[in-house]
């Protein structure tokens, strides 16, 4: 029988050793398979001082990776099974730190003190993080202030339609890009009916300006992403999509590509086993984890499904996937590649529609190398989604397979 304490104490070696070469997504992969290896134990006070080593160490490799979500979760959990955990403390202080949340940053940074000065004496480090955070708070109350000031200005004067409205709108942008102020802006407009209001106007410079807003906004934060999809909706991105304007169509897709981005977590920001852009592996999950990957999936499909069924989707996006313009054909591309990998039904949603057809036609085109490196990998990509779903046939045209009538069920 496999020893497996001896097995965690092996994974947690292994992944001090990847720390130490500072290959931190490794060592989080070992410091999980000793979780892993740790949870099949009985618990003892062993048990959980080993178990608080690694979610802590964990925690350093998520603040290394600036995956400071992740890390408050870890050294949380390391917390939970020593509460006086001074790495532990330190490490979650100083992650809420870098997530700007201040308030929970200076609350474990004065438990720390408390928890030093038991053992004799507060260490500098301690003393100069508590102080550091001090400063920081009072200073980002003051920046909050201005900032929040500024939104509200912009927005009245986008509001009353004046002749300054472009420049107002680019002024949002440019706060809309930073994760404060984008809290900022939903915070001012609490129920986006300013925002609403301006992408349904007549005014193609307003609705432009609205659509980048919205796609900053929903860009990597499933929280405002979801607010986003769920008062925003797909009705006005139809319209947008179906307007005769160079850029607008163009802001609508990428706005999609970044609501899919965050609310089907793509790009992994919360804590699920799986590498960054890859269909889930539910072999090794807990039944915590799969329920959580089970509730993201159904997430997904409902609003890849929603996508593909807005009416002027499959016109829109084959006109700018055969733009001339890489930059316009990438981001195109990307929203499909993301919707095909969705699922099997979604990809025959896409697979049975003309746009298939000109994603053929563009491979062809495009195989002589007159295309850049970065568009011809994501076409490959979609068509080899295609491929391993079996929707299309591995020859030279790809031909599509249709389904046959007179199959046998099983």
């Amino acid at each position: 029988m496999t020893n497996i304490t001896g097995d965690a104490a092996t994974f947690r070696e292994q992944g001090n050793q990847a720390f130490k070469q500072g290959h931190y997504q490794e060592a989080i992969d070992r410091y999980t398979d000793a979780i892993h290896a740790l949870n099949n134990e009985q618990l003892n006070d062993s048990i959980k001082n080993d178990l608080t080593k690694c979610y802590s160490n964990r925690a350093q490799c998520n603040i290394n990776l600036e995956q400071y979500d992740d890390a408050i979760e870890d050294a949380t959990k390391a917390l939970e099974y020593t509460p006086t955990d001074q790495k532990s403390l330190y490490r979650r202080a100083n992650a809420f730190e870098r997530s700007g949340k201040l308030n929970q940053a200076i609350s474990d940074a004065q438990r720390l003190m408390a928890v030093s000065s038991k053992g004799g004496s507060i260490d500098e480090q301690t003393y100069n993080l508590l102080r550091r955070l001090r400063e920081t708070a009072q200073s980002k109350v003051s920046q909050q202030t201005q900032l929040n000031s500024k939104v509200q200005q912009m927005f009245e004067t986008v509001i009353s339609k004046s002749n300054q409205q472009e420049t107002a709108l680019n002024n949002i942008l440019v706060i809309s890009r930073e994760s404060s102020g984008a809290d900022a802006i939903l915070a001012y407009d609490t129920d986006l009916k300013h925002l609403m209001e301006f992408i349904q106007r007549d005014d193609r410079t307003c609705i432009l300006g609205a659509l980048r807003i919205f796609a900053e906004i929903a860009k990597n934060s499933y929280k405002r992403a979801e607010i986003v999809y769920n008062t925003l909706g797909l009705k006005p991105i139809s319209r947008c999509f179906a307007m005769n304007h160079a850029e607008i169509p163009t802001s609508a897709s990428i706005l999609v590509h970044n609501m899919l981005m965050s609310i089907c977590d793509l790009e992994n920001r919360r804590k699920v086993r799986k590498p960054v852009n890859v269909p889930y592996n539910f072999d090794p999950l807990d039944d915590e984890d799969r329920k959580k990957i089970n509730e993201y999936l159904e997430e997904n499909r409902i609003i890849c499904d929603k996508i593909i069924n807005v009416k002027s989707f499959t016109e829109t996006f084959k006109q700018l996937c055969a733009s001339e313009d890489d930059a316009i054909q990438y981001r195109a591309l990307y929203v499909i590649r993301n919707l095909v990998r969705t699922n099997k039904e979604i990809a025959m949603g896409i697979v049975q529609t003309d746009l298939m057809d000109v994603l053929f036609a563009i491979k062809e085109i495009k195989e002589d190398g007159s295309t850049n490196e970065k568009n011809r990998k994501l076409l490959s990509d979609i068509i080899q989604q295609c491929l391993s779903y079996g929707l299309i046939q591995p020859n030279k045209d790809h031909t599509i397979i249709e389904e046959d009538e007179n199959a046998d069920f099983d």
